[in-house]
């Protein structure tokens, strides 16, 4: 069974304490600035996520990094709350505004070496090396409810939308 926060879920992934998985570790540029976000790679409508073409080549460097040094590696999966009504009352733009201000919550509240890959529509993974269980699950009950607390989105009809998400 997994361990829950609340009414949501956290998932770890530990690597075992092995060297049976070596693999050159590429760095994929913590926090640097780029035209898209500060995060780097990624594409409309969430600037600033890597997107899941760098997501599984990352995720084997970080395990195998996590692996070579006996670290832990915890993997969270994040679900915006709520989305599909939002861009239906609201429209898409509204949409990509949230989500775009999902990612730039996460890169404000997470640590440069953390990574956050959309997964796909209001999916993300948050990968958090060198975070064990325990760790990783203040983590995220410090990022979600940070997040409904100050996450605030006005849309062009001047409705205030406080967002939520799942982990």
């Amino acid at each position: 069974m997994l361990p829950t926060i609340g009414s949501t879920m956290t998932h770890a992934i530990v690597a075992p304490r092995s060297n049976s998985m070596p693999m050159p570790l590429r760095v994929l540029g913590p926090r640097v600035g780029t035209p898209s976000g500060p995060r780097g790679v990624a594409g409309p409508p969430a600037p600033g996520a890597f997107g899941r073409v760098e997501m599984l080549p990352a995720l084997h460097e970080l395990h195998a990094q996590a692996a070579r040094v006996g670290s832990p590696c915890c993997i969270v999966f994040m679900d915006v709350d709520n989305l599909k009504r939002i861009n239906d009352s609201h429209g898409h733009q509204v949409g990509d505004a949230v989500l775009c201000g999902v990612v730039q919550h996460l890169d404000d509240h997470l640590r440069a070496q953390d990574k956050v890959f959309r997964y796909g529509g209001d999916e993300f993974l948050i990968c958090l090396p060198g975070v064990d269980l325990v760790s990783a699950r203040a983590v995220i009950t410090r990022v979600r409810e940070s997040l409904a607390q100050s996450l605030l989105i006005s849309s062009p009809r001047g409705a205030s939308l406080h967002v939520t998400a799942s982990f």
